[in-house]
């Protein structure tokens, strides 16, 4: 059994990186380290660690599909994802694996796990999502309120999904045409499409770092991002709502709505105003026509 870990950082340096592994190192066989910018990153080549500087930003799709090449070249059985934000405690590859082995035997046909995610934002548990028809599900965002362990899920983010490979393979690599957000949610949609299963757990823990900031609106927490992202979560979750082959016509609907309250939500709390709005618009109209890739923000 072999284990890879793929990292896509931006502007971070080894030690930094080196910190937020340290927990899981023993127990993972290879690292990829994808830099997606100009940085400090040297040759630390050892055994396990593979770092890949491409002194430009390709989006996270790109840089987590070279990554997924090149454990696919050194026979990985499973794929752990992360980025620079998540940090993952002691033993996290033993119980994520035991989860995968309890999960798959319980569900069947498994895809992927996933840990819940505790956002060190907004000091709470991130939880998942369960899609039934317009309505979406937040599960496992208390953890006392809930007794399961382990559901079902529709989606996960990336960071912390432990993905078996071969499976991986069969769903295929990530979409670059949507270059940042929404990818990882792609990618499961996809593997349920096929017929696999996702599962979440709601006692394995990683911390992680979500948004520089959030707000709250109407009970609902807008993450605080860079003005340019908002371009890309607004044009991809439009896209998606009304190109995707992987999702039904429920789906369609709420992840349209979501994408304008998105979009509100931006322009009520991110500044500039300006620049956000404009960001907003352009993602709003490059979305209805499916026009995808990267935009030139700087």
């Amino acid at each position: 059994m072999s284990v890879g870990c793929i990292i896509v950082v931006y502007k971070k340096n080894l030690k930094f990186l080196i910190h937020k592994i340290k927990n899981v190192y023993k127990d993972v066989d290879n690292f990829y380290i994808i830099s997606n910018s100009e940085n400090n990153l040297k040759n630390y080549k050892n055994k396990k660690i593979t770092i890949i500087s491409l002194n430009v930003n390709l989006g996270i799709a790109a840089a987590q599909n070279l990554a997924i090449f090149n454990a696919y070249k050194n026979k990985n059985d499973y794929i752990l994802f992360s980025d620079q934000d998540t940090k993952f405690p002691k033993n996290f590859i033993k119980k994520i694996l035991n989860f995968y082995n309890y999960a798959n035997r319980k569900y069947g046909n498994l895809f992927a796990v996933a840990p819940n995610l505790y956002d060190r934002n907004k000091n709470t548990l991130s939880g998942f999502v369960q899609r039934k028809f317009l309505f979406r599900k937040d599960i496992f965002q208390n953890s006392s309120s809930e007794t399961d362990d382990d559901k079902k899920i529709t989606e996960a983010m990336s960071s912390g999904m432990f993905i078996d490979a071969e499976k991986l393979r069969k769903v295929g690599y990530l979409n670059e045409n949507y270059f940042l957000d929404w990818v990882d949610f792609d990618l499961c949609w996809r593997a349920l499409k096929k017929g696999y299963n996702i599962v979440g757990s709601r006692s394995i823990v990683a911390s992680h770092f979500l948004g520089s900031t959030s707000v709250k609106i109407f009970n609902k927490s807008f993450h605080i991002h860079a003005p340019f992202r908002s371009y890309y979560i607004v044009r991809n979750g439009i896209s998606l709502a009304l190109y995707s082959k992987n999702i039904n016509f429920f789906w369609r609907i709420n992840i349209f709505a979501n994408s304008l309250r998105y979009a509100f939500g931006y322009m009520l709390f991110m500044r500039p105003f300006s620049k956000v709005f404009n960001f907003i618009i352009l993602g709003f109209v490059h979305g209805l026509s499916n026009t995808l890739g990267k935009i030139n923000y700087e």
